[in-house]
């Protein structure tokens, strides 16, 4: 009988804590790609990867998504065009274009020329009064001058640095009718940070230790999370260098006894001459461990401690008539399997950000829930353990009368 009892209380745990997490997404205005961004709540209850997160539309149909981890920068690239001073040409021979350079130093052109599938040698020559012409590159080749999807390529070649007011191309026509070139100039590159996702820590906990010298900053988090970037703000003093190491304590079960680890996820070297953001190892935390070591110096004063994540969407094709809704927290499930894998690269024309609202945990098994059977009812249950408690009562007076005998 108490091992039925004991039974029942671990299904009933069971049941009260399969927990899954659901959220709805934004309505969209029209049929496209969407990226949805994946918030820290979903995030959370999921597996690191994702693997158990599904998107279901109102008739409960799966639709398919790919994840998307945004990059720390994002490069662009604009086209800054040249003025084209004159083109020539010399039928069968050679087509030269002279074009003007704004810039103090060059070492690159970018040339957007019609598709041809005609392959090219060109030479490029400098000159500052456009008289007297001097060779800066020869014998550059142009191959693959012809793109499907549009009816222009573009073709960037290098060259020595110069800083010649005036530049000329020369194409050698001997073989091939001449190219039409649309455009020239160069392109100018630019980075941007992309924006973490910060995550807000519950509570912060500090111990000073004097006679060990270090300072132990306890983190602990809402719901576990992945932590990938760490920002500690330095109050007082003004001048400091001290070692950081950061880690998590794992707890594990062997046989009888419980044993605790510590795993370091990140060490440096916090100072005042250096940065104060660092990564660390990626991993699901629920709380983290900050040791500062201080040797003779008094403990810093920490103004803030900051904890981020990347941002991470998943890429769907959604549509204005349907409601959507983000399941997730099943560990039974992976990682899916869609088509849309093999196509990431090709959608370039994404809709919008759309994100995830509404989020809730409910039992996964309603029915369950709703109409329980006669042995999840909770006299059931009090029943068990009274019958249990009579059992162990009745062999606990026998055991004791034969020890008086």
């Amino acid at each position: 009988m108490i091992r039925y009892s004991l039974l029942f209380l671990i299904v009933l745990t069971q049941l009260s804590f399969a927990q899954q997490t659901k959220a709805q997404l934004e309505k969209v205005g029209e049929k496209n790609f969407y990226r949805i961004r994946v918030s820290p709540e979903i995030r959370s209850a999921s597996k690191i990867n994702l693997g158990d997160l599904r998107i279901f539309d109102s008739k409960k149909n799966e639709v398919p998504y790919v994840v998307e981890i945004q990059p720390q920068q994002t490069k662009t690239n604009q086209f800054e065009a040249f003025s084209i001073l004159s083109k020539s040409s010399v039928a069968k021979k050679t087509s030269s274009i002279i074009v003007e350079n704004p810039k103090p130093k060059i070492s690159e052109l970018t040339l957007i020329i019609a598709n041809s599938d005609a392959n090219k040698k060109i030479s490029i020559s400098g000159s500052n009064d456009q008289k007297q012409w001097f060779g800066i590159a020869n014998s550059i080749e142009l191959f693959d001058m012809n793109d499907p999807n549009s009816t222009q390529v573009t073709q960037t070649i290098d060259f020595p640095l110069c800083e010649y007011k005036f530049l000329k191309i020369d194409f050698d026509d001997t073989k091939t009718l001449p190219v039409n070139v649309l455009q020239i100039g160069t392109t100018n590159s630019s980075f941007q940070l992309n924006q973490w996702e910060e995550i807000q820590p519950k509570n912060r906990f500090v111990t000073q230790s004097p006679k060990e010298k270090k300072t132990v900053h306890q983190v602990v988090l809402n719901q576990p999370q992945s932590i990938e970037k760490i920002k500690i703000k330095v109050k007082q003093p003004t001048l400091f260098n001290r070692e950081v190491t950061i880690y998590t304590l794992e707890t594990k079960k062997v046989t009888n006894s419980t044993i605790t680890n510590q795993e370091t996820i990140a060490q440096f070297t916090l100072s005042s001459k250096g940065p104060d953001e660092f990564d660390i190892v990626p991993g699901k935390i629920s709380e983290l461990y900050i040791e500062i070591a201080n040797g003779d110096n008094a403990p810093l004063d920490i103004e803030s401690i900051q904890l981020y994540q990347k941002p991470m969407f998943l890429l769907a094709e959604l549509n204005p008539d349907e409601e959507y809704t983000v399941v997730t927290g099943d560990e039974k499930l992976f990682a899916p399997s869609y088509d849309l894998a093999h196509f990431e690269n090709e959608i370039k024309n994404v809709a919008g950000e759309i994100k995830m609202t509404n989020t809730e945990q409910e039992t996964s098994d309603k029915k369950v829930s709703e109409q329980p059977s006669f042995w999840q009812q909770p006299w059931f249950m009090w029943l068990c353990i009274i019958v249990a408690g009579i059992t162990i009562l009745y062999f606990s007076v026998g055991l004791a009368k034969d020890l008086k005998k």
